[in-house]
């Protein structure tokens, strides 16, 4: 089977009219931002004027600043950029790092807590920690064995750090879609 080339115009015309949908300018920042780290891909935004904000060139500094990171292989200036406040955050944090610096697409527990050890973090409990970012936050999950990968919830969040409302958010609307259909199925069930 022939396979179709796409050309970067075709591609790009698609983007734009994937993004004319999202309203907000946040949304399609955050998009943004999310294909870029996928791809390694450094955005530069257009300086605003010095007034910050989340769409200028702070946006754009903390981005060069995780493609740096990553590039460097410096766990300790990726988990310096992203600011984790919790523990389950940390772990997705050291996760998507090992991902994205390793080219695999799982990790082991040892690795995290290798990463940990290397970030020069402060003495937590690993093991509750990851089980938490896999039970409650569902940030990572079983991949095989004892490998695990992280979800695009995980993903979504490092993304949106150190944006702490942001990550409250992206949680706020994994919950709204988690679960319900399943309520109001056994509801139906028992009636």
């Amino acid at each position: 089977m022939a396979t179709k080339k796409t050309d970067a115009t075709t591609v790009l015309v698609t983007v734009v009219g994937a993004l004319e949908l999202l309203h907000d300018e946040k949304d399609r920042q955050w998009v943004l931002q999310s294909a870029a780290s996928k791809f390694n891909v450094t955005l530069q935004m257009p300086d605003t004027g010095g007034q910050g904000g989340s769409g200028g060139a702070l946006g754009a500094g903390v981005t060069a600043d995780v493609q740096s990171a990553i590039t460097k292989k410096d766990v300790r200036a990726f988990i310096r950029v992203k600011k984790p406040a919790t523990d389950v955050q940390r772990v997705a944090c050291l996760g998507y790092y090992l991902v994205h610096t390793t080219g695999q697409p799982g990790f082991t527990s040892k690795d995290v807590a290798t990463a940990h050890t290397n970030s020069g973090g402060s003495k937590i409990n690993l093991t509750r920690a990851i089980d938490n970012a896999t039970r409650r936050s569902k940030y990572i999950s079983a991949r095989s064995g004892r490998e695990k990968q992280l979800t695009t919830l995980g993903e979504d969040v490092v993304n949106a750090l150190p944006d702490q409302e942001g990550v409250k958010t992206i949680e706020a609307d994994a919950k709204s879609g988690r679960g319900k259909k399943g309520k109001k199925a056994r509801k139906a069930k028992k009636a």
